[in-house]
């Protein structure tokens, strides 16, 4: 169960009124904690509620400052900087409660905190700050590496949805009973003129069907993995065709660096095969790998076939999409172009 924005809107609203009430009405004494409310009231007055209210948004600077450095330095992985992040935020609450001691306070409220000293000091009035405020910088490093936790809890059940949905869609419509009746139709038909190809394509039809069913279960696989999944996909969709089928394919670059979600690229794959002309020797679909160091690029093309031009996306690539954005946030471009009759998906990954 994750906080909702508005319940952690008031969660923070309700902190805050109880450090107002520790500070201003809470008693420890002899006898043990009170709420001494009666003498809070006798001694109330607009000042004093400014001088607390004044106070108070000290500790919510520590809190808070302390909070979105944390956040930034975990989302950023800059753990070497923590040092200075911690000063940054002590420098901080030094200058603002300077500012408001001696800006506000003395000079709009004729409040003078020290009063009882005969000489200022900053060497007094650094260690008092630090010791008055770590306490509420630790409660904002640990509400940071709470949320942080629970964005990442959050993210990893939407990537195990996303990819299970990945999984059912993949069973229901890519590699789809009617897909799996011909391609054994045709292996049946290659078997009985006792072909070389019957076996082979017996075996592309395991391959394929054991990655769905077991690798699709892994977080990642190596690209090559993914790129013979591609390939079995295709021989197996040229059994249907025969002779008659042209892709053009070209893997390059440093294949062993990446790994990849199962059936991340199959979809764009599978798009340009089923909606795309395939048996034209003039305009073959083209497949196009390249696999760099911090980048992986993807790219498949094809002309659409006469009278389905409005069939050239379909629930693979709003899947893939989905997972594309829950996968790769911010290191990731897709882009999808149709014109003049040929459709084009150019993906880009970054490391």
């Amino acid at each position: 169960m994750f906080l909702k924005r508005n319940n952690m809107a008031w969660l923070h609203v309700l902190f805050w009124c109880v450090i107002f009430i520790k500070r201003n009405i809470l008693v420890l004494d002899a006898s043990g904690l009170s709420f001494d409310t009666g003498a809070y009231i006798a001694s109330f007055s607009l000042k004093k509620l400014l001088i607390e209210l004044g106070y108070t948004s000290i500790n919510m600077v520590a809190f808070y400052a302390t909070y979105f450095a944390v956040r930034r330095a975990i989302v950023t992985r800059k753990f070497l900087y923590w040092p200075l992040m911690i000063i940054a935020v002590w420098a901080l609450l030094v200058l603002y409660r300077a500012a408001l001691e001696f800006g506000i306070f003395k000079s709009l409220l004729q409040y003078d905190n020290y009063r009882h000293n005969l000489h200022f000091s900053w060497r007094y009035f650094i260690p008092n700050v630090i010791m008055y405020y770590w306490e509420y910088m630790i409660y904002g490093l640990a509400l940071a590496f709470f949320m942080h936790w629970q964005h990442t809890e959050k993210m990893r059940q939407q990537e195990y949805a996303a990819m299970k949905e990945a999984e059912l869609s993949f069973l229901q419509s890519q590699i789809n009973p009617h897909f799996l009746f011909n391609t054994i139709n045709d292996i049946y038909a290659l078997s009985l003129k006792k072909s070389d190809q019957a076996p082979e394509a017996l075996m592309q039809l395991s391959g394929l069907l054991r990655y769905a069913l077991y690798d699709n279960k892994q977080q990642a696989v190596p690209l090559e993995r993914e790129l013979d999944y591609i390939k079995d996909y295709l021989a197996l969709q040229r059994v249907g065709y025969g002779q008659a089928f042209y892709i053009h394919e070209q893997y390059q670059g440093n294949m062993e660096s990446w790994q990849l979600p199962p059936m991340l690229l199959l979809p764009f794959v599978e798009n340009a095969c089923k909606h795309g002309i395939v048996n034209d020797a003039s305009s073959p679909v083209n497949i196009s790998l390249l696999a760099e160091t911090g980048e992986l690029y993807f790219s498949v093309t094809n002309r659409i076939a006469t009278g389905r031009k409005d069939a050239t996306g379909g629930i693979g690539i709003d899947n893939i999409s989905k997972r594309l954005e829950l996968l790769y946030p911010d290191k990731y471009r897709l882009q999808i172009s149709n014109t003049d009759d040929i459709f084009t998906i150019d993906l880009i990954l970054y490391k």
